[in-house]
């Protein structure tokens, strides 16, 4: 009896274990390759993830995509471009990607090239896949809050008087990982949203060929059930109107209702919920 009471616990442990590790694309199955990794090969999934975002308004916009392009810092402001039938450099050369502008030149701690931001609900993985037909000195910066001015986001890696690489491909892998003793956030890894900036900081045409994105909560873009008009971000379910939100725990109990256009579910304990509203239901997972 004792055996088998050990042997219970040790399954119940991996069980749990598993539940706690789990991660999710944050991209659409359909979107992503057999690796994860989203690439920016088709004017599709450039229109359903990436949008222009202006770097002089000082904050992130909240109601953009999940990846935000922002201009250079100087001059002119040259653009940021996404274009799926951009080549870029390596070999072999691959196609379609978001071209950062030039920085204004190369100094220490001169990352004012074009940029791309990052609205992240959390985040257990980043990795990112760059060309350039020169040495590579992007930045990585993140910031807890949407909120805060882009001048304010935190620097955890500047590539100063070294690079990340030379000229050709490479995979800036693990980003997670990266982490800044000195300042907040220490690393991007989070379980809550985190916003996530990287700049070109070289007098060169910087490439992301695809992003590779895993996170610790189901959201209405990736492993979740979704209406057309519902949408869940890991804490709030919003609406495209105020519209009547039932929401009902696996037994088929309402938990919690409104009239609203944003509901925020923090007030329930941890589980799957079901959530209807305009006609539509979707499946939602608290952690």
């Amino acid at each position: 009896m004792k055996m088998k009471f050990t042997l219970m616990l040790v399954a119940a442990f991996a069980v749990f274990g598993n539940l706690k590790a789990q991660e999710y694309n944050l991209f659409d199955k359909a979107d992503v390759d057999e690796n994860g990794w989203l690439w920016f090969d088709s004017q599709e999934k450039i229109d359903k993830y990436v949008s222009l975002f202006n770097e002089n308004d000082g904050v992130i916009d909240p109601a953009g995509k999940v990846i935000q392009m922002s201009c250079a810092a100087f001059g002119d402001y040259e653009p940021t471009i996404a274009d799926p039938e951009l080549t870029g450099f390596g070999e072999p050369a691959k196609k379609g990607g978001i071209k950062l502008a030039m920085s204004e030149g190369f100094a220490l701690n001169n990352y004012k090239g074009g940029s791309i931001y990052l609205r992240l609900p959390s985040c257990t993985h980043l990795s990112v896949c760059l060309s350039s037909d020169d040495q590579m000195r992007p930045e990585l910066k993140a910031a807890l809050s949407e909120d805060t001015f882009v001048e304010d986001y935190q620097s955890l890696k500047a590539f100063g008087w070294t690079a990340l690489s030379g000229a050709g491909e490479t995979v800036w892998a693990d980003l997670q990982d990266i982490k800044n003793s000195v300042t907040t956030p220490s690393t991007i890894k989070s379980d809550s949203p985190i916003f996530v900036k990287i700049a070109n900081g070289r007098t060169a045409y910087l490439i992301i060929h695809g992003i590779k994105v895993l996170t610790s909560t189901p959201t209405s873009i990736n492993n979740v059930e979704s209406g057309k008009d519902i949408m869940f971000d890991g804490r709030n379910v919003v609406l495209t109107e105020v519209s009547d939100v039932r929401v009902y725990d696996l037994t088929g109990a309402v938990v919690m209702n409104g009239y609203t256009n944003n509901l925020n579910l923090e007030a329930l304990n941890k589980g799957i919920y079901i959530v209807k509203a305009n006609s539509k239901t979707i499946k939602v997972c608290l952690r």
